[in-house]
């Protein structure tokens, strides 16, 4: 659909963890595309998680921590299985209070998408994953921006009105990230301002949109008075709510 909408061609998706899934990533792999999302921590109660253990595909063996091997694998009928260790050996163990609970030996379940799983917490590993980490905590502050500026709950009604709230309120998060992260005069900076120009431009736009007919959209409050920054420069305070005649209370 994101293509369809922009016409270019998505060369890679980027998500959160709940689009880390085993099912999802099968899904990614089979259309020919590629996700990067981070893969979901496992846990068990305070015992050697899964991922502590070395889960070779290839030989079909598993590896625990204390350095014992097996190939009991026990493959189940929807896809992935069950290494067991044998209880003699996790008796004497001298990590087995970290690892098991019951009296018999250690299990360790295989995912159906293990191989994909395993290649995802491999790059989530590297140091190629923290440009995409710091990629996704922009766009995640960028949401909570959003929510702060009240996108969860329409302040009219209809169609029209509901996009000029989103499209609004998407102008000034962005205008506010500008603000915030340009550490030099925007005359200084052409790219700064293209882009600010650009955001203005659709707030202008915005503004002198009718939602009806005969029904102009009303201005917003002005920008606040000028406020100083630590760098001694004076930045305009950026609008945080509007206000048109007609909207619901407390908006």
């Amino acid at each position: 659909m994101t293509e369809a909408n922009t016409g270019c061609t998505v060369d890679e998706t980027m998500g959160d963890c709940a689009y880390g899934s085993g099912e999802t990533r099968q899904a990614f792999a089979e259309a020919g595309r590629t996700i990067v999302a981070k893969v979901p921590n496992p846990s068990n109660q305070g015992c050697f998680p899964k991922t502590a253990f070395v889960l070779d595909l290839e030989v079909g063996s598993a590896t625990c921590p204390a350095g014992q091997t097996t190939q009991d694998f026990r493959p189940s009928p929807t896809g992935g299985g069950q290494f067991r260790f044998a209880a003699a050996v996790c008796a004497v163990c001298p990590l087995r209070a970290q690892c098991v609970r019951g009296v018999g030996g250690r299990t360790v379940a295989l995912h159906p998408q293990e191989r994909l799983l395993q290649t995802a917490r491999a790059f989530q590993a590297s140091p190629a994953f923290a440009a995409y980490r710091r990629r996704r905590q922009v766009v995640e502050q960028r949401i909570a921006r959003l929510v702060q500026l009240g996108i969860r709950q329409a302040r009219d009604i209809g169609r029209a009105k509901t996009e000029f709230q989103l499209l609004m309120a998407a102008a000034v998060a962005n205008l506010t990230y500008l603000a915030a992260t340009t550490n030099q005069p925007v005359a200084a900076d052409p790219g700064a301002l293209g882009l600010l120009t650009v955001l203005l431009a659709l707030l202008v736009v915005m503004l002198n949109r009718p939602l009806g007919p005969g029904r102009p959209i009303g201005v917003p409050d002005a920008f606040m008075p000028a406020r100083p920054t630590s760098h001694g420069r004076q930045r305009p305070r950026l609008p945080t709510s509007f206000c048109r005649p007609g909207s619901r209370p407390g908006f």
